[in-house]
């Protein structure tokens, strides 16, 4: 998995600042330490389902090397980043041993019951993998999910079938992490050609697709072969996105992507909330800025104006948190429009867009979560907002 740009870089360095410079309360510092240290560990994926799902086959793909041989059989394995190889082996009496460099055959003939193992390899920079491995009781693999969920962020359900006894132990799940999960169907090879796979994906999609966000299908075989190559970079392309190896590690990315935002979207409301301005932070000024366009001026004036009236009104009467919240979302939802609907590209403008937009998003998110702290926080999002409209106002004036 190739590394991208990380979303939570500006934000990490903003709270790192707050926390060095101590201006935040004893409660929002220990939230900020929390986010901090979370932002610091790899996103966790785990990889379920029945025996024979071609687990281990997906595992070496996302790690980037063939960390299990085909035909062999490991118990659960966590793989992590490491500067050098080693297994650390739990047995079923709990007696732990540890191996340096060891090789998979001697891993699979101690007995262990768990293995975590450490490797040197550029995909564990941003994430871990843990195969779940379970026998066919349905029972067992319930157990084995549910064990799994606690230590996971996406999920990763490997099959060829996806029948009622695999859906009964999915829906089994924690709903926040079944929002993060993949239907990958296996063995796609023996789907036939790729008119005849992709009409057998889309009835899978429609039969399960509403237990998950993305069904998927590959020929992991085909995927591997397909990074092995002697090619540039040893990928050849063509073949990996044919064998659907390329869509999986594009979906997963756009995962972790999703995740790393959505922390760096609550740092954002930790900060907004203490008038550290982190929805849009203050750059230095030009030496003479420019003027913005009229267009852009009454579109600033009106919506200070709003976002004021707002307040007074959620301030001033007796709003359950419930109407406080609905109306938050329901202003920045506008705002959101009413800045779109603008005429131009002047700086000002398309950066009180961005913020808008990221408020609005992050607004109906905390709606959806439901939390205690959501209404406040919202409340905190609007103020923000027409504190930096009101001083980019100003700025120009």
């Amino acid at each position: 998995m190739t590394p991208r740009p990380d979303p939570l870089a500006p934000v990490r360095a903003r709270l790192d600042a707050a926390l060095a410079a101590g201006v935040l309360p004893p409660d929002a510092r220990a939230e900020a330490q929390a986010l901090v240290a979370r932002m610091d560990v790899p996103v966790r994926v785990v990889l379920m389902g029945p025996p024979r799902g071609g687990r281990s086959a997906v595992l070496n793909l996302l790690a980037g090397a063939r960390v299990v041989p085909d035909g062999l059989r490991l118990p659960t394995l966590r793989l992590v980043a490491g500067s050098r190889r080693m297994a650390r082996l739990t047995q079923a009496d709990g007696r732990v041993e540890t191996l340096s460099d060891p090789d998979p055959e001697t891993l699979a003939a101690r007995g262990a019951v768990f293995v975590e193992m450490t490797a040197d390899l550029p995909a564990l920079g941003r994430i871990s993998l843990l195969e779940v491995v379970a026998g066919p009781d349905p029972e067992a693999q319930a157990r084995a999910a549910a064990w799994a969920a606690r230590r996971a962020d996406i999920a990763i359900w490997c099959s060829r079938a996806f029948d009622a006894g695999e859906a009964r132990v999915w829906r089994g799940l924690p709903a926040a992490l079944r929002g993060h999960g993949i239907l990958l169907r296996t063995h796609a090879d023996d789907l036939g050609g790729p008119e005849a796979r992709a009409v057998a994906i889309r009835a899978l999609g429609e039969a399960a697709g509403a237990d998950f966000p993305h069904v998927l299908a590959i020929d992991t075989p085909e995927a591997l072969a397909a990074r092995d190559t002697d090619g540039p970079g040893g990928i050849d392309r063509a073949r990996l996105r044919a064998s659907g190896g390329q869509t999986l590690i594009a979906t997963v990315l756009r995962q972790l992507d999703d995740g790393r935002q959505a922390l760096a979207d609550r740092a954002d409301v930790l900060l907004c909330r203490h008038g550290l301005e982190a929805i849009a932070p203050v750059s230095a000024p030009s030496p003479a800025p420019a003027a913005p366009p009229a267009a852009t001026r009454r579109a600033f004036e009106e919506a200070v104006e709003r976002l004021a009236r707002a307040g007074r009104d959620m301030t001033q009467g007796a709003a359950t948190p419930t109407e406080v919240m609905r109306r938050s979302v329901a202003e920045l939802v506008w705002l959101d429009g009413h800045l779109d609907a603008v005429p131009g590209t002047d700086p000002l403008l398309a950066a009180a867009r961005d913020a808008a937009t990221r408020a609005a998003d992050m607004a109906q998110l905390m709606q959806v979560e439901n939390r205690d702290s959501a209404a406040v926080e919202a409340v905190s999002l609007m103020i923000q907002l027409r504190h930096t409209l009101t001083r980019d106002l100003r700025m120009v004036a």
